[in-house]
Formats: structure tokens, sequence, C-alpha cells
């Protein structure tokens, strides 16, 4: 009985994967499925600033490689879920989630199920998200998640409104743009204003000299890029003899 409930168990975890790459058989299919459910929560714009096409190729080629994406696994998880349950870790007594603002109603939904039994602490700055589409303004909804799996639990709020990092110049500058609680107060310690210089048109060699003349008056300057294909001109220009040793590329890996 034993071995036939196991041979049974890995057919069903078979069909689970097989449902999810039917999810991704058909690419017209895959977009009139996923635009219907975000007409259902009145995000229509939301839906047409993300390139599905794209998202169904690479998901597509990824689970015809017997790969699963980081983005996927928890909806693979909470088709689970649905299918034949998820087993709570009863061992566990205490979760800790840290930079909770960049985690999913959905992904809340699949913790609450795995760690019923567990306390839970949550931290975060809705503030510094990473992960927008995530829409989380406040935490009001992930509680309302968690107490949906983990009946009878009691919750506590504690903000924290007192800023230790950078200057006072630096975060009154952040005031203006941060978009949820920026309520907060900050240690008295000043430093120089902020200078916002733009150029009319996009000169990363003019970005690069003006970098090291600011190298003579600070410790460290960096250029931030805004996305992959600027690192790349900049990582070749800084690799450039005219440039050697005077930039570095620093990475994920990197401790800076």
């Amino acid at each position: 009985l034993k071995k036939q409930a196991l041979e049974n168990l890995v057919k069903v975890k078979i069909k689970i994967g097989a449902l999810y790459r039917k999810l991704y058989s058909d690419e017209n299919t895959f977009i009139e499925f996923v635009k219907s459910e975000f007409e259902k929560f009145d995000r229509v714009d939301d839906f047409n600033s993300f390139n599905f096409k794209s998202i169904f190729k690479l998901t597509n080629e990824a689970l015809s490689n017997d790969h699963l994406e980081f983005q996927d696994v928890t909806p693979f998880m909470f088709l689970k879920s649905r299918i034949i349950g998820i087993s709570a870790n009863k061992n566990i007594r205490y979760v800790l989630i840290d930079e909770a603002q960049d985690y999913s109603i959905a992904q809340y939904k699949i913790l609450s199920m795995l760690f019923k039994n567990s306390n839970m602490t949550l931290l975060g700055d809705v503030n510094q998200s990473i992960l927008p589409f995530n829409k989380v303004d406040d935490y009001k909804e992930i509680i309302q998640t968690i107490k949906t799996y983990k009946q009878n639990v009691t919750s506590d709020e504690c903000e924290l409104t007192k800023t230790y990092r950078s200057t006072f110049e630096i975060n009154e500058y952040a005031k203006q743009v941060l978009p949820h609680h920026n309520n907060y107060t900050q240690v008295d310690r000043h430093g120089d204003e902020i200078v916002i210089t733009k150029q009319e048109t996009f000169d990363p060699v003019a970005i690069l000299e003006e970098s090291l003349k600011l190298k003579n008056s600070y410790n460290t300057v960096a250029i931030v890029c805004k996305n992959i294909e600027e690192t790349l001109l900049y990582n070749q220009l800084i690799s450039s003899k005219e440039y050697a040793n005077k930039f570095r590329l620093v990475t994920k890996n990197d401790n800076v």
C-alpha cells in the first residue's frame, strides 16, 4: 500500500508539472487568460505595461528544459496547494522575514500555509520596494492574508519613524520623491546640499570625466545605471585604456 501511495503521489506531481506547462503551451491562449485576470481586478493599465509575449517565450523555453524560474516557483506552489495541498512544517516555531515589502501576496499565502504554527515577524519599508509590480502600499493586506491562513492569530504593528541613515539634506530631498509614509524624522547630521544637473543629450564620456573631477573632492563617486544596456556601455568604456584602473564595475557579489 505504501509503495502504491508513493507511486500515485509521483503521478500527481507529474500532472501538476504538465498542467503548468500547458499554461505556457499556446501564446495567444496564455495572453488572453492573463488579460482576463487583470481585468477582473481592474488592472488593465498594469497589463499593458508588461511584455507578456516575452514572458511567455522565456518561460516556455525554461519549462522545455525542465527549469523553473524563480518567478514561477510561487504560482507553481500555489497550483500544487490547490490540487494536493501543502504539508505544513510543524518544527519551525518562528519565522522572520526581512525586506517584507518585496514579497507578493501569493508568496505570503504559501508561507502562511507552510508555517501555520509559527510566529512571524515582518521587517520592511514600502519606500524601499524594488519590485513595484507587487503593489505593496502598506502591510494591511499582507496581515489579512496571513490571518486567513493562520487562524486565531493576533498581530501588532510598530512603525519606526526615526532614520539614522544619510544626512539631513539627503533625507529631505528623498521625502520629495517617496510615494509612501515620508513623515519620518532624522538625526541632525548635516552635509552638502543636493545638486541636480541635467544633460541635454546622453553623453556617457562626459559623465565619466565629471566623475573623475568629483573624485578629487569625495572619497567615493558612483555612477548608477538605469538598465542593463547602460551598464554594459559604461563597462565597455571603463575597460578601455583611457580609463583603465580609474573605475571598477560593482556587481551583486561585491560587498560595498
